[in-house]
């Protein structure tokens, strides 16, 4: 308890729009492809959805990121002088509300895919300011490049078959069955 104690807060921006934001996370599992960085498993990834919603102060607002996922970003802000530990990310809360009801209307889509190692959470202020301005915005994780919680409370890292995605030849391909360790 005393190390919490010694733990800062944080809290994020409020979202600029007129509209309240809803959220939703998914878990999605492709039950007919193997993923191609670990081919004993299916391929699987979580999503949130924000969107534009109604009544969504009877809704609980979304933590920014899971106990989980805590070291992911500890790791990230480390470079800047941040002490591991020293920040209570968890404890962060967003403006999106699990699962209000979403407002009537057609509303605009957004994909926001954070790529080179980046959670979901990290685009967090931007894509709940886009709900709050009229957009659904669906914000993905790309597992085994990148720190992923499951529902179930399994903890993906990210692969050291992964690495940094290159544009150039040759492409990124699946780890080898036999190294484990590097793109083949």
């Amino acid at each position: 308890m005393a190390e919490m104690a010694q733990k800062a807060d944080f809290t994020l921006p409020a979202p600029t729009g007129k509209y309240a934001v809803g959220t939703k996370e998914i878990h999605l599992v492709d039950e007919k492809r193997h993923d191609p960085w670990k081919p004993d498993r299916k391929r699987e990834t979580m999503i949130s959805v924000w969107y534009p919603a109604k009544d969504a102060q009877r809704y609980p607002r979304q933590p920014w990121i899971s106990a989980g996922a805590q070291g992911a970003v500890d790791t990230m802000v480390a470079p800047a002088g941040v002490p591991k530990g020293a920040v209570d990310w968890a404890g962060a809360k967003t403006f999106g509300h699990v699962g209000a009801p979403q407002l009537a209307g057609k509303w605009p889509a957004v994909l926001y895919s954070p790529g080179l190692g980046g959670q979901r959470e990290s685009g967090t202020v931007l894509v709940q300011d886009l709900a709050s301005h009229g957009y659904v915005v669906v914000t993905m994780d790309h597992t085994y490049e990148t720190t992923v919680e499951f529902p179930d409370g399994r903890i993906s890292t990210k692969s050291a078959c992964s690495g940094t995605p290159s544009v150039v030849s040759p492409p990124l391909r699946p780890c080898s069955r036999t190294s484990g360790s590097t793109p083949v």
